[in-house]
C-alpha cells in the first residue's frame, strides 16, 4: 500500500479538574478510518485508556489524571492499523497542558518506500517532509470539523467562513485548504476555488488530492466553455448531454490544464481510481481516444466495479466506431449493474450497437 496516514492530535486540560483528554484525527487516504485502535498506556504496557476512531476519523481519549503523568513517568500514545507501522508517542504533562495546539505526525505504511521527492509509478509513497511537524492552533481545527457539518446539511457560505478563518489562524493547514477550494467551487466560485487548491498544493507538494481537485476544477470549466458555446453533438451513453469536440486548439485549453494537474496527480498516488477516470475523461473531451481508453481500462482493472469508466469506454469506442468493442462493455455494464439508474438509457445504446453490427 502506498498511502499515507496522518494523526493530528491535540492535547488539553478540562478547566477546573486534574483529568486531561486527548483529541485527534486520523485520516487515512483513499481509505474509511474508522475503527483505528487508539490507546493510552504506561512504558511498562498498562493500558490506561483505549478509544476507536469515529467513521470521520477523530476520537478521544477521556479521564487522564494529570497528576500520575510526569517527565519521569511518561505515557504513551499508540496508534495501530492494519498495513501501517505502529506509531508510538511519549505523552509528558506539559504535552496534556499544551491545550491550545494540534501537531501533525507521518505513519508509515509497512510496505511503502519513503521519498521526499515526487514518488514514481511503482506506487512509491511521497511524503512532504514539511507536513510532518505542521502547528495547527486547536481553534482552527474546530472550524475546520464545524466547517464540514455546516457543509453537510447545504450551508456551503457558512462552511467557507468557517475554513476561510480556519486557514488564517493555520496558513499550512492542508485539509482545510482542500475543503475551502471544495466550497468555493459548490459556490461557484471558481476563480477562487482554484486559487484554494494552488495553495494546497504550496503548502505540500506531496499531497495528490490539491492536484486532483484542481483537474477536476479545470474539467468542469472546459465543460462549461463547451456548454456556453452551444456547442451539442446529440448523447453520450448514460444519458448524458454530450458536447461536439471543440474545433479551435483554443477550445482545448481548459482540458489541457486538466490533463496536466491530473497526470500529477497520478505522480503522486499512482492508484488513483478517480484521477484516470476523470483524465480518461478529459482526453476522450480531447479526441484522445486511444490515450483516454488506456487510463479508463486501468481504472476499471483497479476497480471493476468502476461505473463511470465503463460507461466512457462505451463512448470511446461508439466514437471510434469500435461496435463489438462498445457492446462488450455495454454487456458488462448491464450485467453487473441491475439497478442503476442509467440502464435505460445503456438498454438504448445496446440496441443501436446491434443495429449497427447487423447492419
Amino acid at each position: 500500500m502506498s498511502r499515507a496516514l496522518w494523526l493530528i492530535l491535540a492535547g488539553g486540560i478540562l478547566a477546573g479538574t486534574a483529568s486531561a483528554q486527548l483529541e485527534g484525527r486520523v485520516v487515512l487516504s483513499g481509505f474509511e478510518t474508522s475503527d483505528v485502535l487508539v490507546t493510552l498506556q504506561r512504558e511498562t504496557g498498562q493500558i490506561v485508556h483505549q478509544a476507536f476512531t469515529s467513521s470521520r476519523g477523530t476520537f478521544r481519549v477521556e479521564g487522564v489524571n494529570v497528576f500520575t503523568v510526569s517527565n519521569n513517568n511518561p505515557y504513551e500514545l499508540v496508534i495501530s492499523a492494519e498495513g501501517y507501522k505502529t506509531y508510538r508517542q511519549r505523552i509528558k504533562q506539559q504535552d496534556l497542558r499544551s491545550g491550545g495546539s494540534l501537531f501533525t505526525v507521518f505513519l508509515e505504511p509497512e510496505d511503502a518506500t519513503i521519498t521526499t521527492t515526487d514518488g514514481d509509478a511503482e506506487g512509491n509513497l511521497t511524503v512532504d517532509v514539511r507536513q510532518l511537524q505542521v502547528e495547527i492552533p486547536l481553534e482552527a481545527f474546530e472550524d475546520f470539523e464545524a466547517a464540514a457539518e455546516d457543509s453537510a446539511i447545504g450551508n456551503h457560505e457558512r462552511a467557507a467562513e468557517r475554513l476561510e478563518r480556519a486557514v488564517e489562524m493555520a496558513p499550512d493547514y492542508y485539509d482545510a485548504w482542500i475543503d475551502l477550494g471544495g466550497q468555493y467551487d459548490q459556490l461557484g466560485r471558481y476563480d477562487d476555488a482554484k486559487s484554494a487548491y494552488l495553495e494546497a498544493g504550496r503548502v505540500n507538494p506531496a499531497g495528490a488530492l490539491a492536484e486532483l481537485n484542481l483537474g477536476i476544477l479545470y474539467y468542469q470549466q472546459g465543460e462549461r466553455e463547451r456548454a456556453q458555446a452551444g456547442e451539442r453533438d446529440g448523447r453520450d451513453a448514460g444519458g448524458q448531454d454530450g458536447q461536439v469536440d471543440a474545433a479551435s486548439d483554443d477550445g482545448f485549453a481548459s482540458f489541457r490544464l486538466a490533463r496536466e494537474s491530473l497526470e500529477r496527480a497520478l505522480v503522486l498516488n499512482p492508484i488513483s481510481v478517480e484521477a484516470r477516470v476523470i483524465l480518461g475523461t478529459t482526453l476522450y473531451r480531447m479526441n484522445l481516444y486511444d490515450e483516454a481508453e488506456d487510463f479508463l481500462r486501468s481504472a476499471i482493472l483497479l476497480d471493476e466495479g468502476q461505473v463511470d469508466a465503463r460507461i466512457m469506454l462505451i463512448n470511446v469506442y461508439s466514437r471510434q466506431n469500435r461496435y463489438p468493442a462498445a457492446l462488450e462493455q455495454v454487456v458488462d455494464f448491464l450485467e453487473g449493474n441491475p439497478g442503476a439508474p442509467e440502464r435505460a438509457a445503456i438498454e438504448r445504446v445496446r440496441s443501436q450497437l446491434e443495429d449497427a453490427l447487423n447492419r
